[in-house]
């Protein structure tokens, strides 16, 4: 994941869902993180409403989780929006899984 955004000149997964929390008068997103046997993992709480990264992709930087939970919360929250668009490749990729997955 640490290459993912290498280069990326866009906005981050986590800085697209805490903007578009705002502008849809949302609560700020709320990330929790961890690291256990060099693997990072983070969950996003909006509000009630608790979202975990469900990719098989493990992180070694808690920076890399924060952005894979902000892709999950992302997609629940975006209803439906093609937001994968304007997302950097490989979290377009999973963007794209979690469409899948919801099918």
């Amino acid at each position: 994941v640490g290459d993912a955004l290498s280069g990326w000149k866009g906005k981050t997964p986590k800085i697209m869902l805490i903007e578009w929390c705002k502008k849809n008068k949302l609560p700020v997103p709320k990330f929790s993180s961890s690291m256990k046997s060099g693997v990072a993992r983070c969950n996003v709480t909006i509000g009630k409403q608790v979202f975990d990264d469900e990719s098989a992709v493990d992180p070694t930087k808690v920076q890399d989780a924060e952005h894979l939970s902000a892709i999950a919360a992302f997609h629940v929250i975006a209803e439906g929006r093609q937001m994968h668009r304007i997302l950097p490749p490989l979290f377009r990729d999973i963007w794209l899984w979690l469409d899948a997955r919801a099918e």
